[in-house]
């Protein structure tokens, strides 16, 4: 894979292919495009037990934007930013992803 440069801690990864904002803003459409072309039995479905299922993992990614967005203004805004994490599970649980 390619390797690019965090426009925030300015370090090399290896994880994205290509402008990690340039990633983030094709998300949407890239993922409009898998759904549009997965049928819905297969992206309700748990590859493993404990796994998630591409429905899960979509509502997931809707609960990171917020949190990201969130976590963005307060780097921004706040001089020495409390950065806090949220239990994943138990928001799948509470706004039922599945």
């Amino acid at each position: 894979m390619a390797s690019s440069r965090c426009p925030i801690c300015k370090a090399p990864h290896r994880l994205l292919k290509g402008n990690p904002i340039r990633v983030l803003k094709g998300t949407a459409r890239t993922l409009a495009g898998v759904v549009r072309w997965t049928r819905r039995p297969l992206l309700a479905r748990r590859p493993r037990p404990g796994e998630w299922s591409g429905v899960e993992v979509m509502a997931h990614l809707a609960d990171v934007e917020v949190a990201a967005a969130f976590r963005m203004r307060k780097i921004v805004a706040e001089p020495r930013p409390l950065l806090t994490a949220f239990d994943q599970e138990a928001w799948a649980r509470a706004f039922r992803y599945h």
